[in-house]
């Protein structure tokens, strides 16, 4: 995973809000926000920022691949009072995995992404371990690749690609052989991600 470019002293959360289903406003890609649409919205979510605390956050409102609305609020740097911006880079830590896994499964189903073909296909930085390791036992937690030791979870390290990532863990042992038991990675989800690039060919 690559961290965010801020220090951990920016404790700011990226939230996702389910505008349908709040009940607040619903919006459809014919429609347009009209000043009041954007008050209710912006309302919805001030509400929740007050309800938990939340120092700082970021939403845009994407429909067919078009930003619709957007905005900041809050800080991005409470330690330094430095307001949150539109194009702040969060760290949203495992909010990742879910959207890694909707990527991953939209390339199996256009057929560039064979779930279940060695992952050195599509990663062949990593290498090959005693036993096969496949991208559907990474989206599983199913490849034994190990998780963080004491200390790696808090690292604010900037790597400039997916793949320089891997030299924290590509070199160690499995925890146990893949397929055989579930063991959570983000280390996991790391390699997934550079498999996602070689599929895919964007990075």
């Amino acid at each position: 995973m690559i961290e965010a470019r801020h220090p951990t002293r920016i404790f700011a959360v990226v939230v996702f809000l389910s505008l349908a289903t709040t009940g607040t406003a619903t919006v459809h890609a014919s429609e347009q926000l009209t000043p009041a649409k954007i008050a209710r919205i912006d309302s919805a979510i001030t509400a929740v920022i007050d309800r938990n605390h939340i120092p700082g956050l970021a939403i845009a409102i994407v429909v067919d691949g078009k930003i619709r609305w957007q905005n900041a609020y809050g800080l991005a740097d409470v330690e330094n009072a430095v307001p949150a911006e539109t194009s702040t880079v969060f760290r949203i830590a495992s909010v990742t995995k879910p959207l890694t896994a909707t990527a991953a499964m939209q390339l199996a189903e256009r057929g560039k992404l064979d779930l279940d073909a060695p992952v050195q296909k599509y990663a062949p930085s990593f290498p090959a371990k005693a036993q096969t390791i496949t991208t559907r036992q990474l989206l599983g937690h199913l490849s034994g690749i190990r998780h963080y030791k004491a200390g790696e979870g808090e690292r604010t390290t900037h790597y400039d690609s997916l793949a320089t990532a891997l030299e924290i863990f590509k070199d160690d042992a499995l925890v146990r052989e893949p397929g055989t038991g579930f063991t959570y990675s983000t280390f996991g989800y790391t390699l997934l991600g550079v498999a996602i690039e070689g599929a895919s060919g964007m990075r």
